[in-house]
């Protein structure tokens, strides 16, 4: 495209936003002028312009064009080919900018989320080109001294010397990414073992527009897995010392001959094995055999050789043994035997076993919280605008019957939420007073879907049965694990029968429960019924034992039942089971009745006048669809609404407007947290009611400091009528001396 004026080339440059400006004076405005404009207009700020102009007098033209904002400049009159080799060599390097600032924008608010990762880009001379906060924790550094830096100088010397960076940058160029462990240097030039791995960047047309760094500190790692190496190596010199288990081999003959101890670490009687190396496999676990017979039984000169491996007790248990080999030579090149030592593991492997169990619910755990933020979050707006839709539509609408549907769903997926923190016991304990028919009845569905579609489900609910006190989380969680104990006793599929009755336990009654002692009293007692195939009486003994199962080796911990009894015992109840083989289990809980002044949770609340209370409320709340869905429903509930997006706007309300009635916050935000925003208030303004809101779990929150029991939280979602009895009930509260 072409202009014969200044105006016209401007009007052009901003509609059609061109890849490249070649410049030359025009009646209207000279070139300088117009490459000023561009430059002050934020749409074609970062338009490269080629300046072709005569030369001055002194050859002062290049320099003004170039110190004007040009990007580079040509002599008039110019060659052609001159004119299109600059102009190609223009639009790579913009191209090349333009790719590099678009990956840096897509991934800068990760970035500043991954506290544990340095990560970071590079320009295609290995300049640093951003910057996350984990780069502070991992090296050191801040953002203003680490953009620009080059990234050798993150490289150990001799590294450097040995041209390691420039081979990682031609990996990376090569095959798209290089990775490896190495050591690298701090900003005050300490050293950490870092894992990295670097990665190319390419714009649209292959060409290479900088690259990507992601590096993670394992210095205590490196240092707990040699410390670790350290203790192995001293316990296979103190077993061969002790001789707690040790074999001779020779492999010319295969013959193997068992020192004193080892049939006792096998697992053996005296004198039973028959000395060869067969028989010596024929102990071994048959998935362990080869790995066995190639690093235990196999002759190496070059190292001493173990590994951990499962043996076959002539009782029918299986043991772990951590075993080492070392070949002795009787000549050069020649071995004359194979020594072997061998320690019993099985107690450090199952409680090895057991911490990578709770370290996998950990995870579970903390992605549960997560994920479960998000989704309240959502469930929170969706319900909002939900009902602001329905108040909107005649009540004989027959949408209104659509709307009713979806929030429907929406709260079947907040309560699948609090299940799923429940099961990864990221909830707190909270007593609340209930009715076991109502939670019951809520499962019936989720029930249904646990055990699958050839399991019947039946719910036989006594309707006279009183409210009981405890978690409800956890009583859903008492719920689910026997269901799932039962789904696994039926691999055919069956009946799982859930029911309730009034119990009242006097002397007569307490004399049939000889295996349980009952207090006198009026319970609660569900019944859990299966038709699987049951067990017998030495196992129905150790059922509620820790870690006891009767599941094959890696599908069951022995803790499902454990801690079904933990929970009902700390709820002051009772529970013990019926069971044989081949006539089912019965699982039979009793909970204590409610004391007669406690309201239950599913009972209806006292009703609140629509304008009771009413007052203004400083909302603070960083997500903008959840904002506008809390000011609307405080509107709706009767009250005055200022909101805000941050805690530092809301402290500049508070210094600039009349002082609200109530502080409505939400605990995590960026910057300075609702905890921090609301304790900072708190000793300024000790008599302002304040209620903070989540969608996090309490534990989560709890656990990174952003809460402490005892201050009103609200767990999001909630409705409108919860949300201002909340806050009018947090009022009354600051009121009273």
């Amino acid at each position: 495209m072409e202009a014969a004026t200044g105006a016209g080339a401007l009007r052009l440059a901003k509609l059609e936003r061109p890849d490249l400006a070649i410049l030359d004076g025009l009646p209207d405005l000279d070139g300088l002028a117009i490459t000023g404009r561009l430059r002050a207009d934020p749409a074609t700020r970062s338009l490269p312009i080629l300046f072709i102009s005569r030369v001055s007098e002194g050859g002062t033209a290049q320099a003004r064009a170039l110190e004007g904002g040009a990007d580079a400049w040509l002599p008039h009159p110019p060659d052609p080919e001159v004119v299109v080799a600059t102009a190609r060599a223009l639009l790579r390097v913009s191209r090349a900018e333009a790719t590099l600032h678009a990956h840096e924008a897509r991934t800068r608010m990760l970035l500043e989320q991954v506290q544990e990762h340095a990560i970071f880009l590079l320009t295609p001379d290995a300049r640093v080109a951003s910057w996350n906060e984990g780069v502070r924790r991992a090296l050191g550094y801040d953002e203003d001294e680490f953009i620009g830096l080059d990234a050798r100088a993150l490289f150990t010397p001799e590294d450097r010397v040995a041209g390691v960076p420039e081979q990682e940058l031609a990996t990376a160029r090569a095959t798209g990414v290089a990775s490896d462990d190495r050591w690298m240097l701090r900003k005050d030039g300490t050293r950490l073992w870092a894992s990295g791995a670097t990665s190319a960047l390419r714009d649209h047309g292959d060409q290479l527009a900088g690259y990507a760094k992601v590096l993670r500190d394992l210095t205590e790692t490196k240092r707990a897995q040699d410390a670790l190496r350290d203790s192995q190596h001293r316990l296979q010199i103190a077993v061969s010392t002790a001789r707690l288990g040790s074999w001779d081999h020779d492999p010319s003959t295969g013959a193997v001959t068992w020192l004193p101890g080892t049939a006792a670490l096998f697992g053996q009687p005296e004198g039973a094995f028959a000395g060869t190396a067969d028989a010596f496999l024929d102990l071994i676990h048959p998935d362990d055999r080869t790995r066995v017979r190639e690093a235990i039984l196999t002759p190496d000169l070059e190292a001493e050789r173990g590994l951990e491996f499962r043996v076959l007790r002539a009782d029918g248990a299986v043991a772990w043994i951590y075993g080492t080999s070392q070949a002795q030579p009787e000549s050069p090149g020649r071995i004359a035997r194979v020594v072997g030592v061998g320690i019993d593991v099985t107690e450090q492997k199952m409680s090895q076993e057991r911490v990578q169990l709770a370290a996998k619910m950990q995870a579970v755990g903390q992605l549960a919280g997560g994920i479960a933020h998000e989704i309240n979050n959502q469930i929170m707006a969706l319900m909002g605008f939900t009902e602001f839709l329905g108040t909107s539509l005649p009540a004989e609408d027959a949408r209104q019957n659509d709307l009713a549907e979806v929030t429907k769903a929406a709260k079947r997926v907040a309560f699948i939420t609090r299940q799923l923190l429940a099961f990864s016991r990221q909830e707190m304990r909270q007593i609340t007073t209930f009715t076991p028919n109502t939670v019951l009845s809520g499962m019936e569905g989720l029930l249904q879907r646990v055990l699958g579609s050839d399991f019947a489900c039946l719910l036989e609910l006594d309707p006279r049965v009183d409210a009981v006190e405890m978690d409800p989380a956890q009583f859903e969680g008492i719920i689910l694990n026997l269901a799932l104990n039962a789904r696994d006793a039926m691999p055919r599929g069956g009946r799982l029968t859930i029911s309730t009755g009034a119990l009242q336990m006097d002397d007569a009654l307490q004399q049939t429960h000889e295996s349980v002692e009952i207090p006198l009293g009026r319970y609660v007692r569900i019944t859990i019924n299966d038709t699987g195939h049951g067990m017998d009486e030495a196992t129905r003994q150790r059922a509620f034992e820790p870690f006891f199962t009767t599941k094959p080796v890696g599908q069951g911990t022995g803790l499902g039942l454990a801690s079904v009894y933990g929970v009902v015992k700390q709820s002051n109840g009772f529970i013990w089971l019926e069971s044989a083989p081949g006539r089912g289990t019965t699982v039979h809980i009793d909970l204590p009745v409610a004391q007669a002044d406690a309201v239950p949770a599913d009972a209806p609340s006292p009703g609140h006048d629509h304008q009771a209370g009413a007052g203004t409320v400083l909302l603070v709340e960083d997500e903008n669809n959840l904002r506008d869905v809390l000011s609307r429903m405080l509107v709706q509930e009767g009250f005055r609404v200022h909101a805000v997006s941050d805690a530092a706007t809301a402290l500049a309300a508070l210094a600039d407007r009349p002082r609200p009635d109530v502080v409505l916050t939400d605990l995590v935000m960026p910057g300075m947290s609702g905890w921090e925003f609301g304790q900072g208030l708190a000793r300024t303004m000790p008599d302002l009611p304040l209620v903070y809101m989540t969608g996090y779990a309490e534990e989560e929150v709890i656990r990174r400091g952003l809460y402490q029991p005892g201050a009103t939280l609200l767990r999001k979602p909630f409705t409108a009528p919860e949300l201002a009895a909340t806050l009018r009930d947090a009022r009354l509260t600051a009121r009273r001396p």
